[in-house]
């Protein structure tokens, strides 16, 4: 995984297979770096952990689990890396030979049962710390410290609702590295918050965003995601499509890391490197 790494969430925004498909066409289209999905069931989602709220008097969508290896062949055939998030250990285990990166959900992650048997697998996890307080994320990070991994804090609707709060500078002076990637999974529902602020977003490894390509309505996560023209403006900005953003910090804000650009001949992408 290089950063920045731009993950569009499409998490129940769509009603088809067919959906989903052109939902991955979109994002390669506009130059994303990953396309997720959430592979769930109703007893696996909501349980115990996952009580229904508010969000959930909509319909909820999962996709089935024999349209995955088709979504991750056409993820890949596109240049899309294919990520799940999953909320059980033999999910992890469905999944695993068909995704790039698995995603642990927060609510997940301070099950230390759960994290000690899925931190066996041999692929990167991007782990969801947003409802975690700092104690919680040590605790996790020691199944996960001896391998990259990319913690997210997740903004709205958990305790720490605003980017800038100490959730995510914890993160970025703990465990900012080579590793590990930091970054924040979004569910504002704009993108103004992000590209209006340069010094914030060339600070994020990886941004992990909701996104409803077709303006699916009635779901929980539409009120989350952004549409077409949101996510290009962001991947513009983000991924240094956009070379009129001034990127150069002064070094005094203390979420500015300074960064160098690093062009990938092999890709013919420019990377971001912080020094």
């Amino acid at each position: 995984m290089k950063f920045p790494y731009l993950i569009a969430e499409i998490g129940s925004c769509f009603n088809t297979f067919k959906d989903c498909l052109n939902a991955i066409e979109v994002c390669a289209d506009l130059g994303l770096s990953a396309v997720k999905f959430q592979y769930a069931t109703w007893e696996t989602m909501f349980n115990q952990k996952h009580p229904s709220d508010e969000a959930y008097e909509f319909d909820k969508n999962f996709i089935d689990f024999q349209w995955i290896p088709e979504l991750s062949k056409k993820a890949h055939m596109v240049g899309l890396d294919f990520i799940c998030s999953v909320f059980n250990e033999d999910h992890f285990k469905d999944i695993y030979s068909y995704v790039d990166y698995y995603k642990i959900a927060s609510i997940e992650a301070d099950d230390l049962n759960f994290a000690c048997k899925v931190s066996t697998f041999d692929k990167t996890p991007i782990i969801s710390v947003g409802s975690l307080i700092i104690g919680q994320i040590d605790r996790i990070d020691y199944y996960f410290k001896k391998r990259p991994r990319v913690y997210l804090h997740s903004v709205v609707k958990y305790p720490a609702v605003d980017p800038k709060l100490p959730n995510f500078r914890y993160l970025k002076d703990r465990y900012c590295g080579l590793e590990t990637g930091v970054g924040i999974s979004d569910h504002m529902g704009g993108v103004y918050h992000l590209v209006g602020d340069p010094v914030l977003l060339q600070s994020i490894d990886v941004l992990e965003i909701h996104f409803n390509p077709f303006q699916i309505k009635n779901k929980p996560d539409t009120r989350h995601s952004i549409d077409t023209m949101q996510m290009k403006e962001l991947a513009d900005a983000y991924l240094w499509k956009n070379d009129s953003i001034d990127y150069d910090v002064d070094g005094q804000n203390e979420l500015a890391y300074k960064c160098k650009r690093v062009y990938d001949s092999k890709t013919g992408k420019t990377y971001r490197t912080f020094n």
